[in-house]
């Protein structure tokens, strides 16, 4: 449980508020990260409510497994379907939202 906090609060939670206020437009920023906030909360309120039943349902190995699972499948979402913002200015990430033209991410 600790390892998952601090993976969380280092790590994905921090990218999530970065990728947040990059990729919604100048003039709707703060609407957008608000929108986003309420979803953080609510996928937050989600995990609290169902990891105690999943727990005694399937058991606590079964319920690791399950949340690291759909920690893959984000994993996967992101590296196939959030555009590479590295190097890129706020407007060039926007122009290129603008024109539906995701750039593909290059691997070494």
């Amino acid at each position: 449980m600790i390892g998952f906090l601090a993976f969380q609060q280092s790590a994905v939670g921090t990218v999530t508020w970065l990728l947040l206020s990059e990729l919604a437009p100048a003039q709707a920023r703060g609407i957008a990260m608000g929108i986003g906030g309420i979803f953080v909360w609510m996928a937050n309120f989600a995990i609290a409510l169902v990891f105690l039943p999943l727990v005694d349902a399937i058991g606590a190995g079964a319920t690791f497994l399950v949340f690291a699972g759909l920690g893959t499948a984000g994993i996967a979402f992101v590296r196939f379907f959030v555009p590479e913002t590295k190097d890129a200015s706020l407007h060039e990430i926007e122009e290129t939202l603008k024109t539906g033209a995701i750039p593909i991410i290059e691997t070494h």
